[in-house]
């Protein structure tokens, strides 16, 4: 069994082979809903536990937290406020993507890993948080900006490049996943419909949001190399979505924000493998209730995509495919693939 910290979640790919071809289920491992350790708190003390409980990408989580908040008191940030944080949240989804070009990728490929690639992206996504705000900015109603727009730019500038060479790295990818699969891996193009068509996880308010919109690149997709390809071309999309967002900010103040706020909200922000939602009850200023809906949740689900599409797989090719199809999903928490019946399972 794997050990999880008590807020962490990792999931187990079940594989039962069969004459017919594999029948797979997802295992979860860990809390159903890690947000319950925020009921009764205040809209602070929850957003500060919020980014302590997801560290993969904090700052997607607590923006979801925060347009959640201040949809449920009836705050609208200004289009100031907004940009700025738009690009916070644009810039971690950027250097997160970088993780998968420096590590993931080439661990699968047998090659040694880029840390500088990602440390690069990581150390320029904070000099455009640090250009954007003059205090803390993870706050209901927002935080003062003091726009540096050179440090922001200058930042940008090393990201974009980032960027770029992690589209050089996809392209080696390519060719060696091209070399390794024939050309013969097509389920991802209906994964990536499936990914971009479907809703996520039904709840109490209507309006859905889609993980992994970056689906949508994928779409013509013919090959895992493609769907590999296409990722890399989405991360370049983000540092453009973030120049956009940048010129959009000005210096502004915030937003009040009642301290008695009572009501419901729902908050989308941007990650690297898709968007996230959250929901938030609020009572007299203090959370009731806090649920989101991650890719991961969505990618894990059961029954869900990665169950679906490495039933797929041809039997003899499971175990040299499975892990490439893992990646391409790109899980934020750990996952195994474990044979039906193994210990594990015991």
């Amino acid at each position: 069994m794997t050990n999880t910290p008590a807020t962490s979640c990792s999931y187990d790919l079940v594989i039962t082979q069969a004459d017919e071809g594999a029948e797979c289920s997802v295992v979860r491992r860990g809390p159903a809903n890690a947000l319950a350790v925020t009921g009764g708190r205040s809209c602070d003390e929850g957003i500060r536990l919020a980014g302590l409980l997801f560290p993969i990408c904090p700052r997607a989580h607590m923006a979801a937290g925060l347009s959640a908040m201040e949809a449920a008191a009836g705050v609208m940030l200004s289009s100031e406020q907004a940009a700025a944080r738009e690009a916070a949240v644009l810039a971690e989804a950027a250097a997160s993507s970088l993780w998968r070009a420096g590590f993931t990728w080439p661990q699968l490929m047998g090659l040694a890993p880029d840390p500088g690639l990602v440390r690069s992206g990581r150390q320029a996504s904070d000099g455009i948080l640090a250009a954007l705000f003059s205090e803390n900015w993870a706050r209901p109603g927002g935080a003062e900006i003091v726009f540096r727009a050179n440090d922001a730019r200058a930042a940008l500038n090393v990201l974009t490049e980032c960027a770029e060479q992690l589209e050089t790295a996809s392209a080696e990818i390519v060719s060696a996943a091209d070399r390794t699969f024939d050309q013969a891996f097509t389920v991802l193009p209906a994964l990536g419909n499936q990914l971009l068509f479907a809703d996520t996880a039904p709840d109490r308010i209507s309006a859905e949001e889609t993980p992994r919109s970056q689906a949508r690149a994928a779409q013509t997709a013919g090959t895992l190399s493609d769907w590999f390809a296409a990722q890399a071309a989405a991360t370049r999309a983000l540092t453009g979505q973030l120049a956009d967002a940048l010129d959009r900010i000005a210096p502004a103040p915030a937003a009040n924000f009642p301290s008695d706020a009572t009501g419901t909200g729902m908050g989308i922000a941007t990650t690297a493998r898709g968007r996230l939602r959250h929901i938030i009850d609020l009572d007299h200023g203090r959370i009731a209730r806090w649920t989101s809906t991650a890719p991961t949740d969505w990618n894990f689900a059961l029954n869900g995509p990665a169950a679906n599409y490495a039933a797929q797989l041809a039997r003899d090719e499971f175990d040299r495919i499975a892990p490439w199809l893992i990646a391409a999903l790109d899980p934020c928490s750990p996952c195994r693939i474990v044979p039906a019946g193994s210990a594990a399972h015991a």
